[in-house]
């Protein structure tokens, strides 16, 4: 099945303790209209707007910045355009200032995240969407239990939903907005809510690429 059209990628690139670290978020445009933004000024608006909401910046809400690392340093968004077969077409990039990271002195590790359910109104694996949010510190999010602490997972829903809400009202709400994508089936829907749950999870693809120094130790099989 072919992408919808026409389609972006935007990819928010940051850095923790020296691992990569990537969210996409997916925009779409309105196929009707004359395009009046390049891939360049869409990754510039995503990037404004995640540093808005998310890292506490450009008279933002700064409930978020004291939650991440302040090893968490962010670069940049690439926004790529896609064709109907999923091939980039035209990139655009915007680099964050790199005073923008997070205040927390403790870290947890790279490949601990929250999970955020990207919901577009409807039943069905193909009409949910997620979002992997890394970077984290210990210090306003981890809880003695291990969840995350109470009212915590609360202000993360609250700025990912008014990140998502102030990039669909650019220009009017349907010119350019964040969808959920469905590649097989060729859909983009658009979000109409968040969640997120009090139970950390682990980025496998993250994990992956963090090497180990493995030790052993010989047992008594006599």
């Amino acid at each position: 099945m072919p992408y919808p059209s026409p389609i972006f990628r935007c990819n928010i690139n940051a850095v923790i303790n020296g691992d990569s670290m990537v969210h996409t978020v997916w925009m779409k445009s309105d196929p009707t209209v004359i395009q009046e933004r390049t891939p360049t000024q869409i990754a510039e608006k995503v990037r404004d707007t995640w540093q808005k909401y998310i890292l506490g910046g450009n008279n933002g809400s700064t409930s978020m910045t004291s939650r991440y690392s302040n090893t968490t340093i962010w670069s940049n968004v690439q926004a790529y355009q896609l064709d109907v077969d999923g091939k980039a077409t035209d990139l655009g990039e915007a680099p964050f200032p790199s005073t923008v990271k997070g205040a927390g002195t403790t870290t947890l590790p790279g490949q601990v995240a929250l999970c955020v359910t990207l919901l577009t109104g409807g039943a069905g694996r193909s009409r949910r969407g997620r979002l992997y949010l890394g970077g984290f510190g210990a210090t306003n999010m981890l809880e003695t239990n291990g969840r995350v602490i109470a009212g915590a997972t609360q202000a993360v829903a609250d700025n990912i939903a008014k990140f998502y809400t102030e990039l669909r009202n650019e220009n009017g709400g349907d010119l350019y907005r964040p969808v959920v994508v469905s590649p097989t089936l060729g859909i983009a829907r658009k979000i109409t809510s968040v969640q997120v749950g009090d139970v950390w999870d682990t980025m496998r693809s993250r994990r992956k690429a963090r090497g180990e120094a493995r030790v052993g130790a010989v047992v008594d099989a006599s």
